[in-house]
């Protein structure tokens, strides 16, 4: 018999042996695969007998185990049977996919940061802890305690993720019922922003500079071709006299232009404002 189940990543088994064997120093029984799988047992079916079995799982946590296609359902299995789950940071990562579902709401003990054994001791304080408070009287065994959170004292080197809510205490479930994972609520729907284009056919104002040369030059260039007329139209050259008639066709055109200009921009404002 044991009382816990190690659930590592194949790339972490120095540290998973290292944990085992501290652990079982401080005369808490660990099932740890390979060496607790027996002979002709197929690896599923022992993995599956060694987790129900089992009290509480300690999870070390890394980024190899967030990429591992087993760690999350042997998670899956503990929380489905009702194991309390211990993850042990070995890596400063956060849980992620399957794990940051089944591990986003529990503390978690950290063990980055060397002494190892220091660390060790720690974890071993708080599983004696949780075995302890499951064989407490009036408590069902096989009580799913997810993460440390429900422990009646918490030692140092327990981190929370500041991003994640508050955990929840899971209230005991008997060994016959299964504890089925919370769902998390969903966050309202994003609405997006509603860009509606402008207005077809209505006239964009123009920059307040590219206006006022627009204002000025439809009133100086009448004004210009008027004077021009008076002083060249009595001119005793012919060219002159051409030049002064021209001058007043400019003066005239420009000054209907401008009145066009105005109307338009008159116009154009009017229709802005009824959008």
């Amino acid at each position: 018999m044991h009382d816990v189940f190690i659930s590592y990543s194949t790339h972490d088994k120095p540290i998973a042996d290292a944990v085992c064997a501290g652990l079982e120093q401080k005369g808490i029984r660990c099932w740890i695969a390979p060496r607790d799988i027996l002979a002709g047992v197929e690896w599923g079916q022992a993995i599956v007998e060694a987790i129900s079995s089992a009290k509480v799982m300690v999870l070390l946590l890394s980024d190899h185990a967030n990429q591992s296609s087993q760690i999350p359902k042997e998670v899956d299995r503990a929380v489905n049977k009702g194991v309390a789950i211990i993850p042990l940071r070995i890596q400063d990562v956060q849980p992620k996919g399957a794990l940051e579902y089944y591990l986003g709401p529990a503390h978690w003990l950290d063990a980055i940061n060397p002494p190892m054994q220091g660390n060790i001791d720690r974890l071993a304080t708080n599983i004696n802890a949780l075995l302890m408070r499951g064989s407490g009287p009036g408590t069902a065994s096989g009580a799913s305690t997810i993460g440390i959170t429900s422990q009646p004292h918490v030692g140092p080197g327990v981190t929370r993720d500041p991003s994640t809510p508050k955990p929840v205490s899971v209230p005991p479930i008997r060994s016959s019922q299964s504890a089925a994972p919370a769902i998390p609520r969903s966050p309202p729907p994003r609405v997006p922003p509603t860009n509606f284009p402008p207005s077809v056919g209505v006239e964009q104002p123009l920059a307040d500079n590219v206006r006022i040369v627009l204002y000025l030059a439809s009133g100086f260039v009448p004004i210009l071709g008027f004077v021009l007329f008076f002083l060249y139209k009595d001119k005793p050259a012919a060219s002159d006299r051409k030049a002064a008639q021209i001058c007043l066709i400019v003066g005239i055109c420009s000054f209907v232009l401008s009145v066009l200009f105005g109307c338009l921009c008159v116009l154009a404002g009017s229709a802005a404002e009824g959008y």
